[in-house]
């Protein structure tokens, strides 16, 4: 058997420190820091950002107003030594902006000529008649009940001519609606059309 060298102590492998198991490594210590720093730089951009979009503090005084009540102070007071640090300006739309009105379609302080509003009309067909002395017996009926009545011709789905008595014109839906009635109460049926 083979004996064992003795070995000298400077040369051993054995002699380094054993490497830390379980250790966090460096690099992942960089990007904790820099995740930190860009987080932080982050925040002061958003703060500046902030500072810089909100309107400035108002400087200019509120003329004070008499207080409904002796010894109450008056909404929206500034700050005095007789009212303390005042509170901050409440906006009341109802009392700041009586006067202010503004139209769709219109540009604020812009005179727009007055255009009437389109009004729709309506007729009541009160029949179409094959015969047209049929049709102007119905015309005379109608006009005995004061209605504003004419014939118009025209020509059916088989290319027949037809004699339509048509009621109207009248202005608005309530209006046609209201002859409607009255002709309904009178006999005769009737269709509402658009004109």
């Amino acid at each position: 058997m083979a004996k064992a060298t003795p070995q000298k102590k400077g040369a051993s492998r054995n002699n380094r420190p054993a490497p830390k198991k379980g250790g966090t490594p460096g690099w992942l210590w960089l990007l904790v820091g820099l995740s930190i720093g860009v987080f932080a730089a982050f925040l002061w951009h958003l703060q500046s950002t902030l500072k810089e979009k909100e309107p400035p503090a108002a400087t200019a005084q509120v003329p004070a107003s008499k207080p409904d009540k002796p010894g109450k102070v008056p909404a929206n007071s500034p700050a005095s030594p007789a009212h303390g640090n005042g509170e901050e300006p409440r906006f009341d739309f109802y009392t700041l902006l009586p006067s202010q009105e503004v139209m769709p379609g219109k540009k604020p302080g812009v005179a727009a000529p007055d255009a009437p509003k389109p009004v729709t009309r309506y007729v009541l067909q009160a029949g179409a008649f094959k015969n047209e002395a049929e049709a102007d017996q119905r015309r005379a009926e109608l006009l005995l009940l004061g209605m504003q009545v004419k014939i118009q011709p025209g020509t059916g789905k088989a290319g027949e001519s037809l004699h339509r008595v048509v009621v109207g014109p009248f202005e608005g839906k309530d209006n046609a609606e209201a002859a409607r009635k009255t002709l309904h109460g009178s006999g005769v049926e009737t269709l509402l059309l658009k004109q």
